[in-house]
């Protein structure tokens, strides 16, 4: 087998307490805001989206600011049964 290589290419992190990677690596949380919008995705998919979802789409946002999100290689798994909203990505 040949050894696997990745580049990573851009990290994104969302919890409810830290919305981004600046939030998480500099220890200050932030109160959850009433609604949880995220960018990249459209309306219809954000009104059905959980915050699972949300927090995902945010993540993948941050992580792919200055990128091409249309032809940048990602993966994404979800146990929840919401691969239709992922998809959309």
């Amino acid at each position: 087998m040949k050894d696997l290589i990745l580049d990573v290419l851009g990290l994104g992190v969302w919890t409810p307490a830290f919305p981004g990677l600046a939030a998480w690596t500099e220890r200050a949380p932030e109160p959850l805001p009433e609604r949880v919008k995220a960018p990249v995705l459209d309306r219809q998919c954000s009104r059905r989206a959980s915050l699972f979802s949300k927090s995902m789409a945010l993540a993948f946002s941050e992580a792919t600011t200055n990128l091409d999100r249309a032809s940048t290689p990602t993966v994404f798994g979800s146990a929840l049964g919401e691969t239709a909203v992922m998809l959309k990505l």
